[in-house]
This record gives C-alpha cells, structure tokens and sequence, in this order.
C-alpha cells in the first residue's frame, strides 16, 4: 500500500512539473513509465498525459502522433473520455484527417486487441478513410507510405466487427464506420450493405437495432442515406474544469445568422437560447429570393483580393482612423478568401470577397461562420451563390461582429459547394485576426 501511495505521489509530482519548454523531455519520460508500471497506474497516467499534452502541446499533428504512442503503450487500461477527446482533437484538426487515417490503419492492421486505439481507429476511418485512400494528406518520407484500396478498409473494420474479443462498444464503432463508408466507398456499397444485413439478425440488440436502422437506409430511404452518413462538422472539446487557460481557449461557439427583416432569412434572435453550433452549421442559409443587403453597401472598389491584399485599396473602406491589414482567411484549392475590415467602437464590419481561380465555376457556395459565445455574430448573405472561374468575377459578403469586451478574435468558419458537380467542404479555424480588430 506505502508503495503505491509513494508512485502516486512521484506521479503527480512528475505531471506538476511539466510545462511548454519540456513538454517533450516529459512526454518520453512518461510513455517510459506507462510501459513498465502496473496496470493500476495506467488509466490515471493516461488521463494526466493527455491533459499536459492538451495543455502544452507545440503542435496539433505532434499532440495526436504522442497520443497515439499514449493508445498504443497503454492498451486497454484507457478511460472513454480519453477516446472521446482524441477524436475531437482529429475533428478539429483538418489539415491532418488524412494522416491520422493512414497512422491508425497501419497500427490496426497488425493489431486490433487494443479496444481504445480500435475504437478511435474506426471513427477515423469511417470519416476520413476516403482521403487516406485517394493520398489526400501530407505523406512522410519514412518509406513506410503504401497504397491501400477501398476493400481493405473494409476488410479491416469488417474484422473488428466479427471478432469474438471485441467489445459491444468497439464494434458499435466499427459497423458505424462501415455505414459512413457506403457513400464514401461506392464500389464498396454492396457489400456493406450486405454486412448490415447479416447484423440485424444479430444477438445483441444494441448492433441489430443499429443494422436493421442501416439496412432501412439502403432500401426505403437510399435518396437521404448520402446526407444522412456526411461527414461530421468539426467537433469541439469540453475545456477541463480545472484548467482557467483551457476554459479560455477552448470556448464554445455560436452562431447567429443574418438578422434582416427578409422572411426567407434564418437568424437567431437576439433574446433566444443559444443554439448548438453544430445544429446550427447544419442548416443552409437560405438567400434564394431575398433583397440583398449589401446592395445597401457601398461596393469594395477593387475586384482583385491580390491586389486588395498588396496594395491595400480596400483600406478607403476603412471609416476608423486606425487602418487594419487585410487578411487572407483561406486559400485553398484555388478557393480564395480575403476580408477587409472596417471598425467603429466594439462593432468590426468584415467584407469579405471570394475568388476561384480553378478552371471551373463553383455554384451553390454556401458560407458559415461562428465566433465564440461572448460575442455576436450577423452573417448576411451573399451577392451571388456561383464563383465564376479563372478569377473572373468575386463574389462579397458582409459579417458584423459586436465584441463588447475588446476579446481576442477567434472564428471558425465552414464552405459548402459544387465544384464540377461534385460536393465538396472545407473548415478551417481562424486565430491571426489583426491585433486591430479587437484591442
């Protein structure tokens, strides 16, 4: 008993030590000690590496590649929140759901008896198995870099689900994945359908009421089960009780839209309860057939964000006496996006102009914003939903932000479009607004 209470002791000490500087030494020091102490410890250690790393972390793609390792070295002696975080850190972190895809399937395909690291494989796979497969992601030149097919995705979610030793759970994630897959993998839809099949007769209720849902899908509502199974917006994590630096980073967001007196125009009232971001991400704007507002505006001069963003004609915009930089909020894919910013008292005024410089016309562009919940937010609709392409034409649209308390400005937007008839998304999280827009 002494030499437990003394290991928990030199633990916690150990934790208690960590900051940004040695994040790294302590990490290795720590994954040292999981390995070798006694399955008692690791649940407790885990937990706390997970905190520090979310704490101190120098990177997004380090904090998950030291998690995995964290996965890996403690097996099954991980609590459910830790899986449920680590996801929500992958969500949130775009720029790496390729790659955390392809690191997952290859610690999965040599060993599924870790049920944490299989269950947080499965969710990744089922969301972001498709940009594994098609090479979308940063790949490492270790030598390792392989190319793997539709099937054997599912061959390796459809082992999880049929072997004996995995948990309800588990397998709960992995017959989910497998659904999320059938539109992701067409080739695949007809097997995966049968997979759904065979589980509704199966003897736990928990996966035949999952596989008969899914099966229904496939049959009576195949028009929706593309919407239905789309990939999730990005999650957000709960900040820890007990971490004032984490409850301030970590905020969670809201939305509200454009608060015109056109009818066709969602919008948040005011007075009403906040409403969940993701719910609200979910519902398109609904623009056709409104007035306009920004036609009220006055017209940015330049029709160039390039030259907008060299030069800084936009600046006249500007009726403050303090000039703010223009920024450029995405450019991605030949998508382009470039706010300009106007600011009196507490009230920032963004117009925004996007530009597509791909060979091919973008239509139904749908744009989302949020901002954490201590601020407001006005979203008002576009000028136009179709992006011309060849940078030919931009279209504009204006958000106003009421930041009372002069708060950093942080927002996390979300797109929507047809690119040559084909869906297509992208988030992104913005945190390098011009010190100018809040202070």
């Amino acid at each position: 008993m002494k030499l437990f209470w003394y290991f928990s002791r030199a633990m916690e000490l150990c934790f208690a030590l960590i900051n940004s500087n040695n994040i790294r030494t302590m990490t290795n020091e720590m994954l040292e000690f999981l390995g070798a102490c006694e399955a008692e410890f690791k649940a407790d250690c885990t937990s706390n590496m997970f905190l520090a790393m979310e704490r101190f972390a120098p990177s997004k793609r380090w904090h998950v590649d030291q998690m995995i390792k964290v996965l890996t070295t403690a097996g099954n002696s991980v609590r459910d929140d830790i899986v449920s975080s680590l996801i929500g850190i992958i969500s949130s972190s775009p720029d790496l759901h390729g790659y955390t895809a392809y690191q997952l399937y290859k610690i999965l395909r040599n060993d599924i008896t870790q049920q944490p690291l299989v269950q947080v494989a499965s969710w990744t796979l089922g969301e972001f198995g498709d940009l594994f497969v098609s090479g979308q992601y940063e790949q490492l030149n270790d030598g390792e870099n392989f190319q793997v097919t539709e099937n054997e995705i599912v061959d390796i979610l459809e082992r999880v689900l049929n072997w004996s030793i995995s948990t309800v759970v588990t397998r709960e994630y992995a017959i989910n994945a497998l659904m999320k897959l059938s539109t992701r993998f067409p080739s695949c839809s007809d097997r995966i359908q049968s997979i759904m099949t065979y589980y509704a007769c199966n003897m736990n209720l928990e996966l035949q009421t999952r596989a008969v849902e899914y099966t229904s899908l496939f049959t009576k509502h195949n028009i929706i089960r593309p919407s239905i199974v789309e990939r999730m917006p990005v999650l957000i994590s709960n900040p820890s009780s007990n971490t004032n630096s984490n409850e301030q980073q970590e905020q969670i967001y809201n939305q509200e839209e454009n608060p015109s007196n056109d009818r066709h125009i969602n919008h948040v009232p005011p007075n009403e309860p906040v409403v969940d971001l993701l719910k609200l991400l979910d519902e398109p704007l609904q623009t056709n057939g409104s007035i306009h507002p920004y036609e009220q505006q006055q017209k940015p001069l330049s029709s160039n964000p390039v030259t907008d963003f060299i030069f800084g004609d936009d600046i006249q915009h500007n009726h403050s006496n303090n000039i703010i930089s223009p920024m450029i909020a995405l450019d991605k894919n030949g998508l382009r996006i470039v706010f300009t910013f106007e600011r009196e008292g507490t009230i920032l005024t963004i117009h925004s102009k996007t530009t597509n410089f791909t060979q091919y016309p973008i239509t139904n562009f749908i744009f989302k914003a949020a901002v954490p919940k201590t601020l407001t937010i006005e979203l008002y609709p576009p000028d136009s939903t179709t992006i011309p392409a060849n940078n030919s034409e931009e279209i504009n649209q204006i958000i106003k932000i009421s930041n009372p308390n002069k708060e950093k400005l942080r927002m996390r937007i979300k797109l929507n479009y047809l690119f040559n008839n084909s869906p297509m998304s992208d988030e992104a999280e913005l945190n390098t607004f011009p010190e100018q827009c809040y202070n």
